[in-house]
């Protein structure tokens, strides 16, 4: 089980450990984005720091519907007691979290400030 927490804003925020090719590790704390249907996002400057490599450049449709072409790197993400590769896309931001990290999961939140958020195994 993984457990964050909900800020003021109100996000959901969770720790996520992303590892590089040269096993350096950064823990973030990541937004939940639901609307993000990839995996990570996180500023350039923590994909430079991590020594990830370049998989691709695609445009991204982002939430305010403008078209960016991100730059995708890969890496590997510590969840819970597993390890995965996950895709990680370029975006100057808050680190995110998107639904395809998440998989098959069960995630719950308490809405209010300083509220609990889970993100557990289906089943």
């Amino acid at each position: 089980m993984l457990r964050g927490r909900v800020t003021s804003v109100p996000e959901l925020v969770v720790p996520v450990c992303i590892i590089g090719p040269g096993d350096e590790s950064i823990e973030v704390d990541a937004i939940v984005d639901t609307g993000f249907t990839d995996d990570v996002a996180l500023p350039s400057a923590l994909i430079r720091r991590l020594g990830l490599p370049l998989r691709a450049s695609m445009p991204v449709s982002l939430a305010d519907g403008s078209l960016v072409n991100l730059g995708v790197y890969t890496a590997r993400m510590r969840w819970s007691d597993e390890m995965r590769g996950v895709l990680v896309f370029s975006l100057d931001s808050d680190p995110l979290i998107g639904l395809s990290a998440l998989g098959a999961k069960h995630l719950a939140a308490d809405i209010v400030e300083g509220g609990v958020v889970t993100i557990d195994d289906l089943g």
